[in-house]
């Protein structure tokens, strides 16, 4: 009697591997992706975080300025007797544009 030649059927089992590997696979690079973003987030929000701070610290310098303002309103437009000295030699500053 001759031999019955083997029939080329498909490997189920393998192909059932194969979809699982590729679905691990595919999840792998999901959660991969998920940690880069989660990075990503967690560096933007530290980077947030000092721009707050520097933001509180100028918001506190202006109202110290804004106090200190309040308290002398005219302290920075007081020049002393600076001005009164100016008005007597008004014809001594003159420019000279010859070229």
């Amino acid at each position: 009697m001759s031999e019955i030649p083997p029939i080329g059927l498909p490997n189920l089992v393998s192909q059932g591997d194969l979809v699982a590997r590729a679905r691990a696979a595919m999840v792998g690079s999901e959660r991969a992706n998920n940690d880069t973003i989660a990075q990503e987030l967690q560096r933007l929000a530290e980077l947030r975080a000092v721009q707050v701070q520097r933001m509180e610290r100028l918001a506190a310098t202006k109202r110290q300025r804004r106090e200190q303002q309040d308290e002398d309103p005219h302290s920075r437009y007081d020049h002393g007797d600076e001005l009164e000295d100016d008005d007597e030699g008004d014809g001594e500053h003159v420019l000279d544009v010859t070229a």
